[in-house]
């Protein structure tokens, strides 16, 4: 079994004074899988990522709404928002699925 995200993303790819071009590109990740495990397996690890990122968009906001009046480091600062922001990259999917296929490679 196979978890994998769809992102959809526009680019534009020209302009001219009376049309605007626009190109919608589907962007895939695999984000977990393996031949070992279940639908259900996939389907707990996905919510609770989806639970970790919303947390941590909550955290990340926060810590940017308090930076100022914070006396953290800019290290400390940098170390948390790079790990709230990985736990967030879940949410950036518009579609989900589990698929059961043959990981090749």
């Amino acid at each position: 079994m196979i978890l994998i995200g769809f992102k959809s993303e526009t680019t534009g790819v020209g302009h001219t004074e009376d049309n605007y071009a626009n190109v919608t590109h589907q962007r895939m990740d695999i984000i977990a899988g393996s031949p070992t495990d279940t639908k259900e397996d996939l389907a707990k690890l996905y919510h609770a990522m989806v639970t970790i990122g919303e947390i941590s968009r909550k955290k990340l906001a926060k810590l940017e709404d308090e930076l100022e009046f914070s006396d953290i480091s800019e290290a400390e600062y940098e170390r948390l928002s790079d790990a709230y922001r990985k736990d967030t990259s879940i949410l950036k999917y518009d579609r989900v699925l589990i698929i059961d296929g043959l990981i090749l490679k």
